[in-house]
């Protein structure tokens, strides 16, 4: 268990000392990790698609990133407890909360990928992500119903507003960079913490206070928050799985594709050198094969 906050007390209103599932917090993390993985994957389906399978893959790559980013904050949640009061949320809200980061990564791969190229874009990027988990974040805090006040530090707001910035402007670098497996690999569990790190910093400058002092003997997550989580957790690792299944479907597909073409170019290569084609040539292009016969053996042909 850790806590949060600090317990001080000023006249007759006291500040309550939340306590955090380490279970839980480690759970969080380790969506967190997975997802910053996807999201580096599929960034790479959006460098090389185009079309309609370019919108596509950054509706799935959005949805991916953004989606585990909020999954990460709730189990985070869910993974924080106030010691003898009752802990509830607003269905509006929480769904408000789900949606502003899926919106924020679209938005901010779009501009990386089809506005102009460099820092300055990298940088409007990275604060448009930015901007969707804040957002998502203090969302999910609004949505807190519990017969306390919170209030924020500013200190570690702004803490938490400098982690995000950093850790989606890393993250859009990465993610449309040709890195390999290792790098992804080693990138993603720093993306995860830094993810991770945006919201439990945001957490230690939340104070809750109440005006009258609480029982706190019973300090455990309850059962429901945890069988939450679990559930949480196993929808968000299952819909990452098939995304990252769909990525290596479509990179196997075009690397077939593209293998097919550098066969029928070397086919045409053949078939158009001297004495291969008896009065013709055989053209490839990605679409179809023509015989063409030249003007000349056409005509001494006929003669």
């Amino acid at each position: 268990m850790s806590t949060i906050g600090v317990a001080r007390q000023a006249g007759k209103r006291m500040t309550h000392v939340g306590t955090h599932d380490g279970t839980l917090v480690g759970l969080s993390i380790l969506i967190a990790t997975v997802a910053a993985y996807t999201a580096l994957d599929l960034a790479g389906r959006i460098s090389a698609s185009g079309g309609w399978a370019k919108h596509a893959w950054l509706a799935t790559a959005a949805v991916a990133m953004g989606g585990g980013l909020w999954a990460m904050h709730f189990v985070a949640m869910l993974a924080f407890s106030l010691p003898g009061m009752l802990v509830d949320y607003d269905l509006g809200l929480t769904a408000l909360s789900f949606v502003l980061p899926i919106l924020a990564t679209g938005f901010s791969f779009y501009l990386v990928t089809w506005t102009d190229s460099g820092l300055a874009a990298l940088i409007r990027s990275g604060v448009a992500m930015a901007a969707g988990m804040l957002g998502m974040h203090y969302t999910g805090i609004a949505a807190m119903r519990v017969a306390a006040d919170l209030h924020h530090e500013s200190l570690w707001v702004a803490v938490s507003v400098l982690i995000a910035i950093g850790a989606s402007t890393t993250a859009l670098w990465l993610a449309f960079r040709n890195v390999g497996l290792a790098q992804r690999l080693l990138a993603a569990p720093v993306m995860g913490l830094a993810s991770a790190g945006m919201h439990y910093a945001a957490m230690q400058g939340t104070i809750v206070t109440v005006n009258s002092p609480v029982d706190e003997a019973h300090s455990l997550t309850s059962l429901n928050q945890a069988s939450l989580a679990i559930a949480v957790s196993a929808a968000t690792f299952s819909i990452l799985f098939l995304a990252l299944v769909a990525a290596l479907l479509d990179r196997r597909s075009a690397a077939l594709a593209e293998r097919g073409r550098s066969l029928a170019r070397e086919r045409g290569a053949l078939s158009c050198a001297p004495g291969s084609q008896r009065g013709g040539c055989l053209v490839c292009n990605t679409e179809r094969y023509d015989y063409v016969q030249p003007r000349l053996d056409q005509a001494l042909w006929t003669a």
